[in-house]
């Protein structure tokens, strides 16, 4: 194999991993890239080592790396639309006086990629961004749960809690999508409350925009008119995304030097 062959498949198993919504094993990669599996494993371990690549010890799965998302932060920065994606969670900061921000499904995990600090310090301030967050204790998590295209996520998680927790997770889900929107009420951190949206282009969850702040001022009550303006201003994301205006690349292509 000459070193243009190498380099051309190398760059069509990362292109391949990147892009996919979910990690994928090695029969699949090799399937979809027609390249031989003998060789995918070759170019995948380099991958890996090299920190481009990850791989999950139980499942084998492969997914990008967090390093390698993190060498994208200066060009994501200074592009325009992540500037525009800033500007609407500044107007949606400013509409609740709470912290804003927005998160995507990389791989199995929920990452805040950007945030809009809110009045008041609270537990999704003064952390880093990105950083993780749970699917079933998250607002944002709860949200992929109930909108998120591959139903496989759901079912996963779900199925590793006990009956009775099914239960409600269920019944939750089914309140999220008559509602529009999702919450987690002193669930992740105490004291905190946070309501997301997701944001749908072409019936297809690409992100979800989410408030949060101290519970005292999120109260239940406050809750539905607060999520009327989260759910605004994810129609109004899905309109950049939709328009052009903001690519899902952009989105993906968020810093994420660490997590939490």
């Amino acid at each position: 194999m000459t070193q243009a062959v190498l380099a051309t498949r190398t760059a069509a198993l990362l292109r391949l991993v990147a892009s996919s919504p979910a990690p994928l094993g090695l029969s699949e990669i090799a399937r979809e890239s027609t390249i031989p599996k003998a060789t995918c494993i070759r170019i995948l371990r380099a991958l890996v080592e090299e920190d481009l690549l990850e791989i999950d010890p139980d499942t084998r799965r492969y997914r990008v790396s967090f390093a390698l998302t993190a060498l994208m932060a200066d060009r994501v920065q200074a592009d325009g639309s992540i500037d525009r994606l800033r500007g609407e969670l500044i107007r949606l900061g400013a509409s609740t006086h709470e912290t804003a921000g927005i998160d995507l499904l990389i791989g199995d995990d929920v990452v805040v990629v950007l945030q809009v600090e809110g009045p008041q310090l609270i537990s999704q301030t003064g952390k880093p961004v990105p950083r993780r967050l749970p699917l079933l204790r998250s607002s944002t998590g709860k949200a992929f749960l109930t909108w998120h295209h591959d139903p496989l996520i759901a079912t996963a998680t779900i199925a590793t809690l006990g009956p009775a927790e099914q239960t409600r997770v269920e019944k939750e889900r089914s309140a999220n999508r008559q509602r529009g929107y999702a919450v987690a009420f002193e669930e992740l951190d105490p004291d905190a409350a946070a309501i997301a949206a997701p944001v749908m282009v072409h019936d297809t969850m690409i992100c979800t925009v989410w408030i949060g702040g101290p519970s005292f001022r999120m109260t239940p009550a406050d809750i539905p008119g607060l999520a009327a303006r989260v759910v605004e201003s994810a129609n109004r994301l899905a309109i950049l995304l939709r328009t052009g205006q903001v690519s899902l690349d952009d989105l993906r292509s968020a810093p994420m030097k660490e997590v939490s």
